[in-house]
């Protein structure tokens, strides 16, 4: 599987991580050696998870 950058390039292992939008678009990649807790990961998910928050 190959992205269009700055996403792009071969995976590196099978422990590659991808944050996908619910459209299908392929947000971000963190390479096998992100642990599930390093902190631009986690603000990142939660940047994605406050953006998707119904708005009053």
């Amino acid at each position: 599987m190959r992205l269009l950058a700055p996403l792009g390039g071969p995976v590196e292992w099978n422990f590659q991580k991808y944050l996908v939008a619910r459209d299908g678009e392929v947000l971000a990649r963190f390479t096998p050696r992100t642990v599930p807790d390093d902190p631009a990961l986690v603000a990142r998910l939660e940047e994605l998870l406050d953006a998707a928050k119904p708005r009053p």
